[in-house]
């Protein structure tokens, strides 16, 4: 029930009980909700200066150099590292395609090839879900497939239409 309360307020924008990111901010992303777990920083937040440590990174990374951006105006790096969560808050899939847009001159090519196919994985995965709850729909689609595929090997369906 407790796990259950927490993930609520991770949704919600609520501080959840000892889950933030490295800047000591509540993570409240949803499309990071399931991974809550992975960012439990509670046993470390205890021990360690970590808190006060990560609190403090905003207002040191503005006193560095600021990191050209395409197309807009150049941000520290902390705030290019916070970009994509706060640019879409509900998708993985739309935090990579930001991260790809942002980085992609920092980055080059090699590493863009590999966030687009991360990407393509995500899709896939979230296909398989959606597979995985709407059969009806599956089968549905297959049917029309084998229709379709029917029709082409019997020479009944015209292309293009008339």
């Amino acid at each position: 029930m407790a796990r259950r309360q927490n993930r609520n307020n991770v949704a919600s924008g609520r501080r959840a009980r000892g889950v933030t990111c490295c800047c000591g901010q509540p993570i409240a992303t949803e499309a990071f909700k399931k991974f809550e777990e992975l960012f439990e920083d509670k046993p470390l937040a205890e021990k360690t200066v970590y808190r006060q440590v990560t609190q403090e990174l905003p207002q040191y990374f503005a006193t560095r150099p600021l990191i050209p951006v395409e197309g807009a105006k150049a941000i520290s790096l902390f705030d290019l590292l916070r970009a994509p969560v706060s640019g879409a808050p509900a998708s993985l899939a739309e935090q990579l395609a930001l991260i790809r847009k942002l980085w992609r001159p920092l980055l080059g090519d090699s590493m863009d090839r590999f966030l687009m196919i991360a990407g393509e994985v995500l899709h896939e995965e979230e296909l398989a879900i959606w597979m995985q709850f709407n059969p009806d729909a599956v089968r549905a689609r297959a049917a029309a497939e084998e229709a379709a595929r029917r029709r082409r090997e019997s020479g009944t369906q015209q292309w293009p239409p008339s």
